[in-house]
C-alpha cells in the first residue's frame, strides 16, 4: 500500500470518527434534556357535566278550533296578539245559523200547539166518557122497569088474565131495554179506550215538545259557536284563518289559533342520551344558550324526568323537562336550548389532565405491569417526574371529571408536581428508527442518539423537564 493511499484511508477513518462522536454528543445533549410534556398538579374547581339540546316550548299550548262549519267574516286578534279569557278572537257568518234556530223555534211553537191540542180531544173524551156513563145508567134503570113489567106478564099469563097482545109488548121491552143497556156499556168502554188514546197523543206531543226544545238549544248553540272565544289568558302564536276563509268541521274542528298561556314561564323539552339518564336529579344545576343571544346564559330547573324511550336509528334517548323562566320575554317556542347540566361539582381539589392517564413511557413495561396490577386493585395509575426527571408510576383515587381534567386524591402526591403528559421523542424516533432501517443500521455505532433502540428516540432518558 503506497503512502499516499495510506493517508487518504487515515483521513477517511477519521472523518468516519468525527461524524460519529458528532452524533453521539447530539445523542447526549438530547437526552440531557427532558422530551416529556409535563402539566402541574393544581387545584381547582370541577364539574361534572352532560351536554344535551332541547325546544323551548309553552308550558300550555292550546289550539283554538270551530266546532261548526262556516266562513269567516270577521278577525278580532292576530299573532303576537296579548288575550283575556273569554275574549272574542273570530266570528263565523251566522246567517245559516239563525235560520236554523228560527226554524228550531217554529217547531217548538208547533210542538206546544200539539200539546194544546191533544189536552183539549182529552177533555172532550173525558166528557164524552161520562155522557156514556149516563147512558148507560139510564139504560140499567130502563131494564129494571122492563124487566118488572115482564115479570108481571108473565105472572097474569099465568092466570089467563093478560092478552097476549100485551103480554108481548111487555117482552119485546125487556129485550129492547136489555140490548140499550149492552150498547151503552160497549159505547162506555169505547169512549175510556179513547181517554187512553187522548193521553198517549198527549204525552207523544209533549215528548215532541221536548225534542223541539233540544234542536232549538242545539241549533242556538251552534249560533253561539259562530263566535270563537279565547278559553285562557295568553298570547297568539299562530293563525291560520282569514276573512271570507270557509272553514269545514264535519270531521275534525279546523285549528284557528294557537295560543300559548304564559310566555313568562316556559319549558325546554331535551333528550338525554341513556348512557347519562341515571347521573341526573332534580338538584341538577341546568344552564343553556340560544343561537339566538350566543352571549346570555339562561338557567332551568329539572321538573320531569320521563319513562318512556325515545329510539331513532337505534340511539335511545330520554326526555326530560326543564323549567325555565323567561321574564324578560327573550327566549320563544321552538327555539333550540344548547344545555349543559351540572350534575357534581366540587371546589379546590387536585387535579391533573385527562392525558396523564393515557401515558405510558417506553420501556417501561415491568413498570406498567405493576402499575396496571394497582391500578385495577385501587384506581388509576399516573406518571410523576422524580428528582432526576425520569418517569414514576403513582397510582390514584380518582373522582369525578369534566371531560379534559380529573380530580385526584393521593396522599403522596402534592399541589405542583410535575405529571407526565406526553413525549415529545415518540415521533421523532419514528422517523429516525425508518431512516436506520432504510440505511441497513448505518452509523449506528451502538451508541445513545443514533436511532435504533438507544437512539434520539427511544424511551425516555436524561433528566430535567
Amino acid at each position: 500500500m503506497t503512502g499516499k493511499k495510506r493517508t487518504y484511508i487515515v483521513g477517511f477513518s477519521g472523518i468516519l470518527l468525527m461524524i460519529a462522536l458528532s452524533f453521539w454528543a447530539f445523542g447526549r445533549d438530547r437526552m440531557a434534556k427532558s422530551t416529556f410534556i409535563t402539566a402541574k398538579v393544581q387545584r381547582a374547581s370541577i364539574s361534572n357535566t352532560i351536554s344535551a339540546t332541547g325546544t323551548l316550548e309553552a308550558l300550555r299550548t292550546v289550539q283554538i278550533g270551530s266546532q261548526v262549519s262556516g266562513q269567516v267574516s270577521a278577525l278580532y286578534a292576530d299573532y303576537n296578539a296579548v288575550v283575556k279569557k273569554g275574549q272574542l278572537l273570530a266570528a263565523l257568518d251566522a246567517r245559516p245559523a239563525a235560520s236554523q234556530v228560527t226554524t228550531a223555534q217554529a217547531h217548538v211553537a208547533a210542538s206546544d200547539a200539539q200539546v194544546h191540542s191533544a189536552e183539549a180531544d182529552l177533555l172532550n173524551q173525558q166528557a164524552s166518557v161520562a155522557q156514556a156513563e149516563a147512558n148507560v145508567r139510564i139504560a140499567e134503570v130502563a131494564l129494571q122497569n122492563a124487566k118488572l113489567m115482564f115479570e108481571r106478564a108473565q105472572e097474569l099469563d099465568s092466570h089467563g088474565l093478560v092478552s097476549k097482545n100485551d103480554f108481548d109488548t111487555a117482552k119485546t121491552n125487556f129485550d129492547s131495554s136489555d140490548a140499550k143497556l149492552q150498547q151503552a156499556q160497549a159505547a162506555l168502554q169505547q169512549a175510556q179506550t179513547m181517554i187512553r188514546s187522548r193521553q198517549a197523543s198527549i204525552d207523544s206531543a209533549k215528548a215532541n215538545v221536548v225534542a223541539s226544545k233540544a234542536d232549538f238549544e242545539r241549533s242556538q248553540i251552534s249560533m253561539d259557536m259562530t263566535k270563537i272565544y279565547s278559553p285562557v289568558d295568553g298570547v297568539v302564536i299562530s293563525r291560520n284563518v282569514d276573512v271570507g276563509q270557509t272553514v269545514a268541521a264535519s270531521l275534525q274542528a279546523p285549528v284557528l289559533f294557537t295560543i300559548a298561556n304564559d310566555l313568562t314561564q316556559m319549558q325546554v323539552k331535551a333528550s338525554v342520551d341513556e348512557a347519562d339518564i341515571g347521573k341526573l336529579n332534580d338538584n341538577a344545576n341546568v344552564r343553556f344558550t340560544v343561537d339566538a343571544y350566543p352571549n346570555d346564559v339562561f338557567r332551568g330547573k329539572i321538573a320531569e324526568i320521563r319513562l318512556e324511550p325515545q329510539t331513532v336509528q337505534n340511539v335511545v334517548t330520554y326526555s326530560v323537562i326543564i323549567g325555565v323562566a323567561n321574564p324578560e320575554m327573550k327566549l320563544r317556542p321552538g327555539m333550540t336550548a344548547n344545555l349543559t347540566i351540572t350534575v357534581d361539582s366540587k371546589d379546590n381539589v387536585l387535579t391533573v389532565p385527562n392525558a396523564a392517564f393515557r401515558f405510558t413511557p417506553d420501556g417501561a413495561a415491568g413498570q406498567a405491569g405493576q402499575a396496571g396490577q394497582a391500578q385495577g386493585r385501587h384506581g388509576s395509575t399516573i406518571w410523576i417526574l422524580d428528582e432526576n426527571g425520569q418517569p414514576q408510576p403513582k397510582t390514584v383515587r380518582t373522582g369525578i371529571s369534566d371531560g379534559s381534567r380529573t380530580e385526584i386524591v393521593a396522599d403522596d402526591i402534592a399541589e405542583g408536581a410535575d405529571v407526565v403528559t406526553g413525549d415529545l421523542s415518540k415521533k421523532p424516533a419514528a422517523a429516525n428508527s425508518s431512516a436506520g432501517q432504510r440505511q441497513g443500521g448505518s452509523l449506528s455505532f451502538g451508541m445513545p442518539g443514533i436511532g435504533g433502540a438507544g437512539g434520539i428516540g427511544g424511551g425516555p432518558r436524561g433528566g430535567g423537564r
